[in-house]
């Protein structure tokens, strides 16, 4: 038995060298699609919070239109103002009921409001709308 083939213990070279490289594809591969899942999170993460953001302003814009007093109101210097302004700045006024004072009871007369308005929704800039 002096001529017999000994049994092989353990991998060959080569073996070793294909499981590395099979090994490092895949890592490879794990590593890129985790960045780009990463990447695609903070995303949307942005997206959600700006269109949170929006929701918000939508909101409380749609309030006060609801609460919006529809006749002419008078300005600090006691001068008639139209019931619903657009000004040039980017902004649009117009006065609001609904409001309640500190114990709760609605106010009898209305209070101003303004809010900037985007550039891409200015419909009449500078001219009365109501």
């Amino acid at each position: 038995m002096s001529g017999a083939i000994r049994e092989a213990k353990g991998f060959t070279l080569l073996e070793l060298l294909i499981a590395m490289a099979i090994f490092s594809v895949l890592v490879t591969g794990s590593y890129s699609l985790l960045r780009s899942v990463r990447t695609t999170h903070e995303a949307a993460d942005a997206i959600w919070t700006r269109l949170d953001s929006l929701q918000r302003t939508q909101i409380t814009l749609q309030k006060d239109f609801f609460q919006l007093a529809r006749r002419p109101v008078r300005n600090e210097l006691g001068e008639r103002e139209a019931a619903l302004f657009a000004g040039s700045a980017g902004e649009v006024s117009f006065t609001r009921h609904g409001w309640r004072n500190f114990t709760g009871a609605l106010q009898v007369r209305g209070r101003p409001v303004a809010a900037p308005v985007p550039d891409g929704a200015r419909p009449g800039i500078g001219a009365a709308l109501a």
